[in-house]
């Protein structure tokens, strides 16, 4: 009996530059890596607005070509950066782009069109843990939270897990279940995130929205959550805040 669950998990840059949640995620993904199918898909915004600052410059005086060049390289050097302090840590990661042999096909205008799940599953799974770029065929810069979705729904995932320990994004959950849910409530319903939409932050809406849609495109449980939680449901799938649930 196959016990092993695919889970493919979307983390922002933020988190990875924190020192504390990157101990802390680098530790999780030893334990549980060679356990489960994990596949990891990354955005680096916070990296780039981080080397804008440091550089005094504003993102309006650079053209647009000068911006999409210095954002695609962050946002290599970042996959890189990741991987290799995973590695030191023999965690068998492996940096790749969103092209790379052809996994992720991009459509005309740029926007993901298909993904070769057989080809993750034979050539990643079960040996290496895959780091994804969300960079497509001629350094085309992908939305990287729509494709963590695509590769959830591809693949069939058991999990599609957003995860971050940013306070500020955490605080939303407890808030907003003191104000709309029970504060003991560990599901959100898309009737329920509809109504509470006024009051949630675009990221975080954003999110929720791909959650939904990955659960009706048959991805097996979807979730908002912090690195403690992510840790307890790869160890024993029990329900942990916030599950988004399809009704």
């Amino acid at each position: 009996m196959n016990l092993r669950k695919t889970a493919v998990i979307y983390l922002r840059g933020i988190d990875l530059d924190d020192v504390l949640s990157f101990t802390r995620l680098r530790a999780i993904l030893k334990k549980y890596v060679h356990r489960n199918n994990l596949l990891i898909v990354f955005d680096a915004e916070y990296q780039y607005q981080k080397n804008l600052k440091e550089k005094g410059i504003q993102e309006a005086q650079l053209s647009a070509s000068d911006s999409h060049r210095l954002k695609a390289a962050i946002t290599r050097d970042l996959g890189k950066t990741f991987a290799q302090k995973l590695s030191e840590e023999l965690i068998p990661a492996l940096s790749l782009t969103a092209y790379h042999l052809g996994i992720v096909k991009t459509s005309s205008n740029g926007e993901v069109a298909a993904i070769q799940a057989e080809l993750i599953r034979k050539r990643f799974f079960g040996n290496t843990l895959p780091i994804f770029a969300a960079i497509g065929d001629q350094d085309v810069l992908l939305n990287p939270k729509n494709l963590a979705k695509i590769f959830s729904i591809g693949l069939k995932a058991d999990y599609l897990i957003f995860i971050s320990d940013r306070k500020d994004w955490l605080n939303q959950v407890r808030e907003l279940n003191g104000k709309f849910l029970d504060p003991n409530q560990k599901t959100l319903t898309e009737s329920e995130s509809i109504v509470m939409k006024d009051n949630l932050s675009n990221e975080w809406f954003e999110d929720i929205e791909s959650g939904f849609h990955a659960l009706k495109n048959g991805v097996n449980r979807a979730f908002l959550t912090d690195l403690s939680n992510f840790e307890k449901l790869l160890q024993s799938q029990e329900l942990v805040l916030m599950e988004l649930i399809h009704n």
